[in-house]
C-alpha cells in the first residue's frame, strides 16, 4: 500500500509541475522572452510529458489502428510545428505544444505495440541513424551555426546553413562513434585517460576556432 501511494502522489507532483511550468511558460514567454526559453523553470513541462508516459499517466492504446493513427497525427504535429512556428510567435508557451505532443504521440503510439510510425517510418536506417547521433548533433549544431554567423557578419544563406548542418551532423557521426559508443560499451573497463584526451583535443580545437573567428 505503501508503494502504491508513493507511486500515486509522484505521479500528482508530475502533474502538478507539468501544469505549474506551462503556466510559467505561458507567461514568461510573452513577458520575459528570454527566461522562457534558457530557463528550467518554463521548459520543464516538455520534460515531465516524457515523465508522464514513463510513469503510466496516460491509457495504453491497445487498438492497431489506434496506434497507427496516433503516430501519424503525432508526426502531423511535428511537422505542424516545422512548418508553421517562426520566431515572432512566443515560445515554449503554447506553441511548444505542437511538436512536444506530437513527439510524445509517437512515442506512446509504440510502446505497447508497433505502429505504422514506429514499424514503417522511424525503423528505417537513416531515421535510425539521426536517432543515434541526435543527442551529438543538438550539441554541435548551434555553436556551429553561431560561429557561423559571427564569421559571417550576419545571417548565413541556404547554401552556407546546409554546409554548416553538414558539418554538425559529421561531427555528430564521428561523437557518436569515438565517445558515445565506447561509454555505452558493455566492458566495465573505462579508459579514462583516452576519454580525458579525446574531449582535451576537441575543447582545444572549438577554443582555437572560437578564438579565431573572434
Amino acid at each position: 500500500a505503501f508503494l502504491s501511494n508513493k507511486g500515486k502522489l509522484l505521479r500528482w507532483l508530475v502533474f502538478a509541475g507539468l501544469a505549474a511550468s506551462f503556466a510559467v511558460s505561458c507567461y514568461a514567454a510573452v513577458r520575459h522572452p528570454p527566461s522562457a526559453f534558457y530557463l528550467l523553470p518554463a521548459r520543464a513541462w516538455e520534460l515531465l510529458i516524457g515523465a508522464a508516459l514513463a510513469l503510466g499517466m496516460v491509457p495504453a492504446i491497445h487498438s492497431n489502428w489506434l496506434r497507427d493513427s496516433a503516430g501519424l497525427f503525432g508526426i502531423a504535429l511535428i511537422g505542424a510545428g516545422v512548418a508553421l512556428l517562426d520566431k515572432s510567435m512566443p515560445f515554449p508557451a503554447w506553441n511548444a505544444l505542437l511538436p512536444c505532443l506530437g513527439t510524445a504521440l509517437v512515442i506512446h503510439s509504440g510502446m505497447h505495440g508497433e505502429s505504422f510510425s514506429t514499424r514503417n517510418l522511424l525503423s528505417t536506417r537513416p531515421l535510425v541513424l539521426v536517432g543515434l547521433i541526435s543527442y551529438s548533433l543538438y550539441l554541435w549544431h548551434w555553436p556551429l551555426l553561431t560561429l557561423a554567423r559571427i564569421s559571417r557578419g550576419g545571417q548565413l544563406t541556404a547554401a552556407e546553413t546546409l554546409v554548416t548542418v553538414m558539418l554538425a551532423v559529421l561531427l555528430s557521426v564521428l561523437t557518436w562513434h569515438f565517445v558515445e559508443k565506447p561509454l555505452r560499451g558493455r566492458s566495465n573497463v573505462v579508459d579514462r585517460g583516452g576519454i580525458l584526451a579525446r574531449y582535451g583535443a576537441a575543447s582545444m580545437v572549438v577554443f582555437a576556432v572560437g578564438f579565431y573567428v573572434q
